[in-house]
């Protein structure tokens, strides 16, 4: 038994204590109007199910809004917020009508009869490979994944590729719903109020345009492979697109504490903090990321993007990719020349022509209202039962 082994045997018996603290709390009645969200583990206030809560804040009053973090978040002030390591989380799963999550559940908790379970996933479209597409898949995630696949009701999509792609990986023959990303309405509706909320946030004048940098992690790689030249990028954005440009860093989670390597000041500002990525991107002007699924919430705006791949071959040996770059609608560029002199030719009307050919490629179906879609189908389920 190899070390790997062990260790997903340690971790599939330590659900066992927990599955038998989670089944007393189904003595307790299920709340109708109470659903639960979670957002990737207890992340804060984001993605999908954000754009859901605040749907189902629109279409209702009197609901039980309750979000599962590991630490205090600013929410709205209609939802509760709960510990999610706590037995106080276990409560509000067993009794609630309804849960939201876009990533999965943990494998002790278990779904009641009449209880109503919407998966929105944290990657409609991704460059890697995931759940039953890993080689090597740890035992235990493999065990969870399949355990949460079987009591999902319904999961998201935004395209016929996604759709394709989550019913061969996900373990899952249950209902999908293909109207798109629910965090991804407010980019295909380009609210001008995020626009001018973002800029606000970060001290920017309205007519103040933004470049957004959004790489990646990597495994075990030099931080220095992640410094661009923000001062000649926003150079190149001003002669080729005009106007007054600031640069806004956005980097993983895994690279947040190590945020200091690269050098701020007034044009080059720290976005990493900043509690909302989608709310980034919809203010974004133009975007440069490698092989972060935010490229594809962002075109969905139109405007420009680059990808920018220095290790394009090293990543494919790393990590075994499900989408090719080669056929982004946007320029892929392999250093900082060329990142350079893509961004001063950008040719706008072969950009949108590409965007037309690859949306239609990936059969895509981001309708912008996604989120009230799905709220009105929680709403059906949880008020159709007694």
């Amino acid at each position: 038994m190899t070390l790997h082994d062990f260790l997903d045997f340690v971790r599939l018996f330590l659900f066992i204590p927990m599955r038998v603290l989670y089944w007393p709390f189904m003595l307790f009645p299920i709340r109708k109007k109470k659903i639960v969200f979670a957002n990737f583990n207890g992340k804060g206030f984001g993605c999908s199910p954000k754009a859901i809560c605040n749907a189902l804040l629109e279409k209702e009053k009197g609901l039980d809004l309750v979000w599962l973090t590991k630490d205090r978040t600013s929410l709205p002030d209609q939802v509760r917020n709960v510990n999610i390591k706590s037995f106080h989380a276990l409560y509000e799963l067993v009794t609630a009508s309804a849960w939201v999550t876009n990533n999965r559940l943990p494998y002790y908790v278990a779904k009641r009869k009449s209880q109503y379970y919407v998966q929105t996933w944290h990657g409609p479209i991704a460059f890697k490979q995931i759940e039953s597409h890993i080689k090597d898949m740890p035992l235990y995630y493999k065990i969870r994944s399949k355990h949460d696949s079987s009591m999902m009701d319904i999961l998201m999509t935004n395209s016929k590729w996604s759709t394709n792609f989550f019913r061969d990986c996900f373990w899952y023959d249950g209902e999908i719903l293909e109207v798109g990303t629910a965090r991804n309405d407010i980019i295909v509706n380009k609210n001008t109020a995020v626009y001018n909320l973002v800029r606000q946030y970060f001290g920017l004048s309205e007519d103040t345009k933004i470049f957004l940098y959004a790489p990646t992690f990597r495994r075990n790689t030099d931080l220095n492979m992640f410094k661009i030249p923000f001062n000649k990028i926003t150079d190149s954005l001003k002669s080729r697109f005009g106007g007054k440009w600031v640069s806004l860093v956005r980097l993983h989670p895994i690279l947040a504490s190590k945020s200091d390597f690269i050098s701020y000041d007034e044009t080059v500002i720290n976005a990493t903090a900043y509690p909302d990525f989608q709310e980034l991107l919809a203010a974004t002007d133009f975007f440069i990321t490698d092989y972060s699924s935010g490229l594809f919430d962002f075109i969905l705006s139109r405007k420009p993007a680059l990808f920018y791949a220095q290790d394009l071959e090293e990543y494919r040996r790393e990590r075994d990719l499900a989408l090719d770059p080669e056929i982004l609608p946007c320029p892929l560029t392999r250093d900082e020349d060329g990142l350079l002199r893509a961004i001063l030719s950008f040719d706008e009307e072969s950009y949108q022509k590409s965007l037309d050919e690859f949306f239609k490629y990936m059969g895509m179906n981001e309708t912008g209202h996604a989120s009230h879609v799905i709220a009105e189908r929680i709403l059906d389920e949880i008020n159709s039962k007694p």
